[in-house]
């Protein structure tokens, strides 16, 4: 009896992995994942140098159809957060996903494109003062602003993910990986007119008194395009 009872907690794993090892059709996809990642921005400290920055959480959710047991493809959004500044971004995207072996572990590549949508709420010109540059004279308007360093993705988001996944229960996988992209990202504080135009406030300079304060930046679409890389964990069924 005590061998019986042996061999069953030996083979009930063994029938778990077998299980889990067989293949997926063509179907319903559906992918769920969280991941962390920062920007690779200039230095603080001004010397020219870049360091990761602006830390963020981010929660994942792609629905699509699963060609065969190698590749995927499917629709998804982003919800991500800022831990500095609290600025929130929704990046919209497809994602192509291959699994490079039809075994319970395999590893896997994610190609995701899309753009991003900012959670950000325009500033009424009343609100602040805007400033001309140059400086003209003392009573010329100006942005007074506590956070020009929240950045938040808006625009265009492409990246890469390499990783590792385990087949589990009933063909779903569970996967690890790490992203590489660019994305495009604003900073500062946008400012809404009495005319109705909107614009972007984050070049910090001089004011007209001892304080420092905030006057339009203007940048090329190239320009705001900054490298990011993410720690991702999700699971997929």
């Amino acid at each position: 009896m005590r061998k019986t009872a042996i061999m069953l907690m030996v083979m009930l794993p063994l029938c778990g992995i077998t299980l889990s090892a067989q293949s997926r059709g063509a179907g319903l996809w559906t992918d769920i994942s969280l991941s962390s990642g920062n920007l690779l921005l200039d230095s603080p400290l001004g010397d020219g140098s870049k360091t990761l920055q602006q830390t963020d959480y981010a929660a994942d959710a792609v629905l699509g159809w699963r060609v065969n047991s190698h590749l995927a493809i499917g629709a998804g959004v982003t919800a991500s957060c800022v831990i500095k500044s609290g600025a929130y971004s929704f990046p919209l995207y497809m994602r192509l996903r291959y699994d490079i072996l039809d075994r319970a572990v395999s590893p896997y590549l994610n190609l995701d494109l899309g753009w991003s949508l900012a959670a950000r709420s325009f500033l009424s010109e009343e609100v602040v003062r805007v400033a001309d540059e140059p400086f003209h004279t003392l009573d010329c308007r100006y942005v007074e602003y506590g956070n020009p360093d929240m950045y938040y993705r808006k625009g265009l988001v492409a990246a890469l993910t390499a990783g590792v996944s385990v087949r589990i229960e009933r063909g779903n996988r569970l996967y690890f990986g790490v992203t590489a992209g660019v994305c495009q990202v604003s900073h500062g504080v946008d400012v809404r007119g009495a005319d109705g135009t909107v614009t972007n406030y984050a070049t910090a300079v001089k004011g007209p008194d001892i304080r420092t304060v905030l006057v339009p930046t203007h940048e090329s679409f190239r320009e705001r395009l900054r490298p990011e890389i993410r720690f991702r964990i999700g699971f997929e069924l």
